[in-house]
């Protein structure tokens, strides 16, 4: 019995020793032995960085096994936003900068695509803002105003307007998805994951204090106040709820996938924002956690009604839940929670994605391993916090593991089965933009992000000096850092709380911004259009140079002796009211009577109403004297065409069409003296036995030297050597369709105008009994067109005056009249801050 008693004596003094053994042998990591870590990893995240330059660049993610790219997000290049800020954590500044350069030559994000609401948000919004705040660090060249100024700042505030329309909802609550360019897409389910509505905040919140404008922090703000509402009696919410009414579609409540970044947000939220009410609102959630979810430092889930167990399961999406903890200053409850997710990943190499804890199996079909960081997430933050070899351990394991199973040739690639560490092919953005980068502040200690206040950068604004660069980065939900500092820069700070308006905002408002861009645009769209005027003007002048270059020619020309072949006499003096004979052209004998001009009197001007109907030609000019020449030429196959040109002092132009008359000004340039010069030529030809006479007006002729070649050229129907051209065949079509001649019987002038085109088909009328029906559903059609109201585009301070005033957002009666938008007053940083990362109010 003795002996017995005494062999369990030492079965306990083993049990006992083994722990201690265990603990003891923790392996004491030099800092040489950190800065070779650090360097591993800088070298891990070169090697996935420039594989998706290489093979998957513009795409949004790398395929590692095919070594391709693929959209996934949004097709806006995710991975090169996601990674941007990484390379300023590792120090590649130059990197960095080039990868800006790139970035901002994109004016905004405009695109008819539809996007996560949630995804755009933490990694396109968040990256931006944090490429912004680092954007000094880098060496980037910053516009004046920053960092209440600047392009990524603008291409951030874009993408939030464009996610602002998801948030115009009963409820407050945002929808899933929004299109890029035309808001919520029709259609578009209701229903959304709590994380998926309470994931804004640190990117909202940012937005207002660095824009001015409180519509981000508001509609950020409501939300999560919403879901506060919609909590259950227990005080927990559930994974998935409606918001157009409000109604819990899915019960299950866990700190999980679904769920997770809405606690974290509580918390961050808090510190960044420096807002009392978030911490509140964290701090009854986690009772509720600890008193329904808790069992034995693992988190399970429950029915959010009751707290009964319905999945006994560890998601490796909770591993984050020990550096909210530290955040909160709970070290110890951390530290528990972390050690069993450490035994989880030294059981299978990673963590997978579901574990069923009672079984300590992997979950059915949740198997795999995508590269998360939740793990190493929390290592650091506690590592950062208690300063525990035991956490250099747990993150050189993590080291080990993704580099001996994840590496491939082109990349990393995701762990599909953990359990015999199969790839799949896929590397998703936040390995570039969390895992790699909390491996590698794990490893650097030394590292500008762990600043605890010793050192900062000043930088002046409007109302004076802010500092900024002081340590306390908060990290949203995709590891980007956000420089608490920075938010204090770009409003008035008072000695009470306030109200951010744009009057008292520092920086340029992407409207602003915007508007100053349209009106370089316009003012450069006006110098080109001067310029193009300038030049058209010249153009216009030698025009008018070169006519009346020709006028005088002509005249000196009718003037001459005449040539032979031709006929010179003097036209019909304007005032005489028939025409002479002599002022008749000539024509063929086959010429038909429609050829010869009327010699009644020219008609009063205003004896008639003008008709619309006729057309007329630009400039068709009379004179009291003038000379006329008329020359034929044989164009082949016993046809002539004659040539009738004159010119005389003009005075006015006049056209007369039957019994219609106008006078209109007349446009021949003015030279000696001030007497004017008009030229007409007139070309008669005859094809088939039809004569067809047609005007050469001053605009067609250029040259004086080449008039008869430019009044052969302007005859669509023969060469001047009596060929057929190509328009023959045109014209004899045209032959089917007779012209309506017009006339004008004070220059003797025959013009063919175009034919009447044919009016348009009335429409089809088939299957309808009556065309009073046709025309009284025509007229319901229209009507009903009139009478739809437009749809009115979304603005967004429609929906913050929703927020704020609107009864329908009954939620927010119970915060909205006690809250002020960015209500905090600058504070010193140790205040805000602990030395060992905790957040504590003063």
């Amino acid at each position: 019995m003795m002996v017995h008693g005494q062999n369990i004596r030492i079965t306990l003094l083993v049990a006992v020793i083994l722990p201690c053994l265990a603990v003891a042998t923790i392996r004491k990591y030099t800092i040489d032995d950190v800065f070779k870590f650090r360097e591993e990893v800088r070298d891990m995240f070169q090697h996935a960085y420039d594989s998706y330059l290489h093979h998957a660049y513009p795409y949004d993610e790398l395929r590692p096994l095919s070594c391709d790219g693929v959209d996934t997000w949004g097709s806006y290049s995710l991975t090169l936003i996601d990674a941007l800020d990484t390379l300023a954590v590792i120090g590649n500044f130059s990197e960095f900068r080039r990868v800006v350069k790139i970035l901002t030559k994109k004016q905004n994000f405009d695109a008819n695509i539809n996007v996560s609401v949630f995804e755009t948000n933490i990694r396109i919004v968040g990256g931006l803002l944090s490429a912004h705040l680092l954007s000094h660090r880098a060496g980037v060249e910053l516009e004046p105003g920053w960092p209440c100024n600047g392009p990524l700042l603008r291409l951030a505030e874009d993408v939030g307007k464009r996610l602002l329309p998801a948030f115009d909802t009963p409820t407050g609550m945002p929808y899933g998805t929004v299109n890029l360019r035309h808001g919520v897409p029709p259609g578009e389910t209701t229903i959304t994951c709590t994380a998926g509505i309470g994931t804004f905040i640190l990117e909202f919140g940012t937005l207002s204090r660095l824009t001015g404008d409180p519509v981000y922090e508001e509609v950020a703000m409501n939300a999560l106040h919403a879901l506060r509402h919609y909590r259950s009696s227990i005080g927990l919410v559930g994974n998935h709820i409606d918001v157009a009414t409000g109604k819990w579609t899915a019960l299950d409540s866990g700190i999980g996938a679904g769920v997770d970044s809405y606690y974290e947000y509580l918390a961050k939220g808090a510190v960044l924002l420096q807002q009392p009410s978030l911490m509140k609102m964290f701090e009854e959630s986690r009772a509720a956690i600890d008193r329904h979810l808790k069992k034995d430092d693992w988190h399970l889930w429950v029915t959010m009604t009751k707290g009964q167990v319905t999945l006994p399961v560890f998601q490796s999406l909770d591993a984050y839940w020990p550096g909210v903890l530290s955040i909160v200053g709970d070290i110890s409850s951390g530290m528990k929670s972390l050690h069993n997710y450490h035994q989880v990943w030294k059981q299978f190499g990673f963590t997978p994605e579901f574990y069923n804890i009672p079984q300590a199996e992997v979950g059915t079909n949740r198997e795999g391993y995508p590269l998360r960081p939740e793990l190493a997430e929390s290592v650091m933050y506690l590592s950062r916090a208690t300063g525990d070899p035991f956490l250099l351990e747990v993150g050189v394991d993590i080291l080990r593991s993704i580099q001996h199973s994840a590496r491939t040739p082109c990349g990393y690639a995701t762990i599909k089965d953990t359990r015999d560490h199969r790839q799949d092919n896929r590397m998703e953005s936040f390995f570039l933009a969390e895992t790699t980068k909390y491996l590698y502040l794990l490893f650097d200690p030394d590292n500008f992000i762990h600043n605890r206040g010793q050192h900062g950068s000043i930088v002046k604004t409007h109302w004076g000096e802010c500092i900024m660069e002081a340590g306390g980065y908060v990290f949203n939900t995709e590891a980007h850092p956000f420089d608490a500092g920075a938010l204090h820069c770009c409003s008035k700070t008072k000695d009470h709380p306030f109200i951010l308006d744009l009057d008292s905002f520092r920086g340029e408002t992407l409207h602003t911004h915007q508007k100053r861009e349209d009106m370089k645009r316009r003012v450069d769209k006006l110098r080109r259009e001067k310029e193009a005027l300038e030049q058209k003007l010249k153009l216009l002048t030698e025009k008018k140079e070169a006519i009346v270059q020709l006028s005088k020619s002509l005249a000196a020309v009718a003037n001459a002796l005449p040539a032979p072949n031709l006929v010179l006499k003097e036209s019909t003096p304007k005032s005489t009211p028939k025409s002479t004979p002599e002022s008749t052209p000539k024509s063929s004998p086959n010429s038909t009577p429609k050829s010869t001009p009327k010699s009644t009197p020219k008609s009063t001007p205003k004896s008639k109403p003008k008709s619309k109907a006729k057309s007329k030609p630009k400039s068709t000019r009379t004179s009291d004297k003038g000379v006329e020449a008329i020359e034929h030429f044989n164009v082949g196959n016993g046809e002539i065409v004659e040539v009738k040109w004159y010119a005389h002092p003009g005075s006015e132009d006049v056209w007369n069409t039957d019994d219609e008359s106008e006078t209109e000004e007349s446009d021949s340039e003015s030279i000696d003296g001030g007497e004017e010069i008009g030229t007409n030529v007139f070309v008669t030809y005859q094809t088939e036995g039809k004569e067809t006479k047609e005007n050469v007006e001053d605009e067609d002729i250029i040259h004086s030297d080449e008039k008869l070649e430019t009044a052969f050229e302007s005859i669509p129907h023969f060469d001047r050597d009596g060929d057929h051209n190509e328009k023959v065949s045109a014209t004899n079509e045209d032959k089917k369709n007779p012209s309506i001649v017009t006339k004008s019987p004070s220059s003797n002038y025959v013009k063919s105008a175009p034919a009447l085109q044919e009016p348009p088909a009335l429409p089809d009328v088939s299957g309808v009994s009556s065309l009073l029906e046709a025309l009284d559903s025509l007229f319901t059609t229209q009507k009903k067109k009139e009478n739809a109201p437009e749809k009115k585009p979304f603005d967004p301070q429609d929906l913050l005056t929703k927020i704020r005033y609107n009864p329908q957002y009954f939620v927010n009666s119970s915060w909205i009249n006690a809250y002020e938008c960015l209500s905090c007053d600058l504070q010193p940083f140790l205040q805000r801050w602990s030395m060992s990362g905790e957040f504590f109010t003063t």
